[in-house]
């Protein structure tokens, strides 16, 4: 029985890969000084390791419930709202509400082209004053759902290529990632709207390329309290967002050998080429410490940043963890996250929703 199985279900439980490339786990460090104290959060090797166990430890499992009327094909992202969790399906362009039972209540969106359909679903996010659900599709399309499921809104709101959205006190930010094609006034990295997506504020010129890297992060955007933070993995910077107009950057990112002109234009190079270079898989933020795993040597590392009080590098190791960290979604609870696993019953693979407690080193 795996070590994140539920303690009550007689279950074996393997992580849904946080990445899918299998050539970067191969990971040893070199050394570097610690208690740097600096705006700018340096992602170098480190003789010092760290494991899973040291961040995270899994608290509760809850297995969704087979069902002849919904069947969840993957699961991209996770959010929770009041007592439910809204569940993205990539594969079967869908977003189900599901209780605490891991009971499926509900479910908007499939493939199509008709009313309630989709060609290609980017990211949702919820509303949590109003619990509209806002899903965001190719082309920088929205469509905004009351708590009841009706389709109160539908909108194109930018000649913009948006690929992730989140919602904030006071409406919504867009981002780009950078893989806009559009230009000139048309070309920044994140957009700030109201709550019926009127445009208040555009932000941050994007790069001159067009990016095609894949991203790995599980979530572009992190709340926390009432502030809301995005991690440009390409531009190398951590923004925060207090207001509509108030988009500063927190800190800036410092790694050496980052992905060539080429990687970040061309999937296929970036696929051919992703050993020789550093990059950024993931992050997370817990208890004031921003946690950003990346590349580096071809070693999978992970840094802990504390805005002008430190910035620790470590190496990831795999002796004492059970593979990659798993993609964490916030949850209500600033100190856990969500993720996803397979549970396998013999007869057949089950989803779950895997609860984590955040640790400290």
């Amino acid at each position: 029985m795996s070590r994140w199985n539920n303690r009550n279900a007689i279950i074996k439980m393997r992580q849904i890969p946080s990445i899918f490339f299998s050539t970067i786990i191969l990971f040893s460090c070199s050394p570097r000084e610690e208690n740097t104290i600096s705006e700018t959060i340096e992602l170098g090797g480190s003789s010092e390791s760290i494991s899973d166990k040291d961040l995270i430890i899994p608290i509760d499992t809850i297995i969704l419930k087979r069902s002849t009327d919904f069947h969840i094909q993957s699961i991209k992202k996770i959010k929770e709202y009041k007592d439910a969790f809204y569940i993205f399906d990539e594969r079967g362009y869908s977003i189900y509400k599901v209780d605490r039972t891991g009971r499926i209540i509900s479910k908007i969106g499939e493939r199509g082209k008709g009313k309630g359909e989709y060609l290609d679903i980017l990211d949702f996010t919820i509303d949590s004053s109003s619990g509209n659900l806002v899903i965001l599709s190719s082309n920088s399309n929205i469509n905004v759902y009351s708590e009841d499921g009706s389709c109160i809104l539908s909108k194109n709101i930018s000649k913009s290529l948006f690929w992730s959205i989140t919602a904030t006190d006071w409406g919504y930010v867009c981002a780009t990632k950078h893989k806009t094609y559009t230009s000139g006034e048309d070309a920044f990295l994140l957009y700030c709207y109201d709550k019926e997506f009127n445009l208040i504020s555009k932000n941050i010129p994007v790069l001159p390329i067009q990016v095609h890297t894949p991203t790995f992060t599980s979530e572009d955007f992190r709340t926390k309290g009432s502030g809301v933070f995005y991690l440009d993995s390409f531009g190398l910077a951590i923004y925060s967002i207090t207001g509509s107009k108030d988009v500063k950057k927190k800190c800036d990112i410092k790694i050496d050998n980052f992905l060539s002109k080429e990687c970040l234009t061309s999937s296929m190079s970036f696929i051919e080429k992703q050993r020789e270079y550093n990059w950024i898989m993931d992050w997370f933020i817990s208890n004031d410490e921003v946690n950003i795993t990346y590349v580096h040597d071809k070693k999978y590392c992970l840094a802990k940043y504390n805005a002008g009080k430190y910035c620790y590098n470590y190496q990831y190791n795999f002796d004492e963890s059970d593979g990659l960290l798993p993609h964490l979604f916030d949850s209500k609870d600033e100190n856990k996250f969500l993720s996803s696993c397979i549970i396998d019953d013999e007869s057949d693979a089950l989803y779950g929703i895997i609860v984590w407690q955040t640790q400290y080193k």
